[in-house]
C-alpha cells in the first residue's frame, strides 16, 4: 500500500529574511529554502555539479549562484541557467501555514538527482572542453563567460571589498 507524503516544517517565516536563504537538514534531508519578496521556494541544498551549498550561494532575482563553481540556477523551477551545472536542482512545492514553511515529502517516490561525478559524465565533459578551447570564447573580451556571469561578478565584487589591492575574485585557469 502506498504511503501517503509526510509534511515537513522546515522553519519559520521569521527565520528567513527577504531575498536571503537557509539551509534546513530535517528528515534525511538537505534543503535550501529562499524567500524571494514573501514567496517560499525550497530546493536541494546540493549542486547537482560539486560540493557546492545552495543555501550559501549569492541569490539575484529568482536565481542563485553556487558558491563552488558559479554554476546558477532558477529558484523557482530548479532549471540550469548557466553552467558548468548541466543537472538541474530538485525544487519541492512549500506551503506557509501558521506562520511556517512546510513540504509535502513522499520519501518512497523520492526521484534523487543522478550524481555528475561518473565516469560517462566526466568523459562527456571532456568532449565537451576540449570542443570549446579549440572554438575559443564566445567574445574576445569576455574571457569566456557570459553576460549574467559577468554580471553576477561585478555585483559581487560592489558587495564585498577586495581582500587586498588588486586581488581577482575568478580563480586562474
Amino acid at each position: 500500500m502506498p504511503r501517503a507524503p509526510v509534511r515537513i516544517r522546515l522553519c519559520g517565516v521569521a527565520d528567513v529574511a527577504s531575498g536571503a536563504s537557509l539551509k534546513v537538514e530535517t528528515h534525511g534531508l538537505t534543503v535550501a529554502v529562499f524567500n524571494l519578496d514573501g514567496e517560499f521556494h525550497v530546493t536541494d541544498d546540493h549542486c547537482t555539479h560539486g560540493p557546492g551549498s545552495l543555501s550559501e550561494g549569492f541569490i539575484d532575482g529568482d536565481c542563485v549562484e553556487c558558491n563552488f563553481h558559479q554554476g546558477v540556477f532558477n529558484i523557482r523551477t530548479g532549471a540550469v541557467v548557466q553552467p558548468p551545472c548541466m543537472v538541474p536542482v530538485k525544487t519541492y512545492p512549500a506551503t506557509v501555514i501558521d506562520g511556517a514553511v512546510y513540504i509535502d515529502y513522499d520519501p518512497a517516490s523520492a526521484d534523487t538527482v543522478k550524481s555528475c561525478t561518473t565516469r560517462a559524465f566526466r568523459a562527456r565533459t571532456a568532449r565537451r572542453a576540449s570542443g570549446a578551447a579549440a572554438t575559443g570564447p564566445a567574445r574576445a573580451n569576455s574571457g569566456g563567460r557570459s553576460r549574467a556571469c559577468r554580471r553576477l561578478a561585478r555585483l559581487r565584487r560592489a558587495r564585498s571589498p577586495r581582500p587586498f589591492p588588486g586581488a581577482c575574485l575568478r580563480r586562474a585557469r
